[in-house]
């Protein structure tokens, strides 16, 4: 859709990374419903329980707020969230079209697409600015990650490390 700049990769990578925390928040809330799990979380020292209590909580507040951002980044940028975009764009948003014109026709470089990519993303984030919003997406996004980070930790030490022989 554009060239494919450093503000444009950050954004896809961000994208993506909303759609992974989608997902982890998922099975960290199925895991912890399922009574076979139980049994496994039975075994977690103080530490262990405590990161996985932390995790369940954070991902049962911001439930909600996940979700949108999720359903906002999709598996693609589709129609609905560029039209929110457009309706949506900021004061501060810019951007530009350039055409080429060769021998053989021309070409379109569409350098307003990131933007209208970042105000679909976080048209659900508080925030007065593009920049303010990305920032405080981040955040939640490294406290997410740092939440389900741990409860893998958790998994991963009291239930495959016995499976893989130590």
């Amino acid at each position: 859709m554009d060239e494919c700049t450093k503000p444009g990769r950050k954004l896809y990578f961000l994208r993506r990374s909303i759609a992974t925390l989608y997902e982890f928040a998922a099975v960290i809330r199925e895991l912890d419903q399922m009574p076979s799990f139980q049994i496994i979380r039975a075994e977690f020292d103080a530490v262990a329980e405590r990161q996985w209590k932390r995790a369940v909580t954070y991902f049962q507040k911001y439930d909600r707020y996940v979700a949108r951002l999720r359903n906002n980044v999709g598996g693609h940028f589709g129609s609905e969230a560029g039209e929110s975009a457009i309706k949506n764009l900021l004061p501060d948003a810019v951007g530009r079209l350039e055409v080429r014109f060769t021998d053989r026709g021309g070409g379109a470089t569409l350098f307003f697409a990131t933007e209208i990519a970042a105000t679909g993303t976080l048209c659900h984030v508080p925030g007065a600015t593009i920049p303010a919003k990305a920032r405080r997406l981040v955040r939640h996004a490294l406290v997410a990650y740092r939440c389900a980070t741990r409860a893998v930790d958790c998994i991963a030490v009291y239930y495959l490390w016995e499976r893989f022989g130590r």
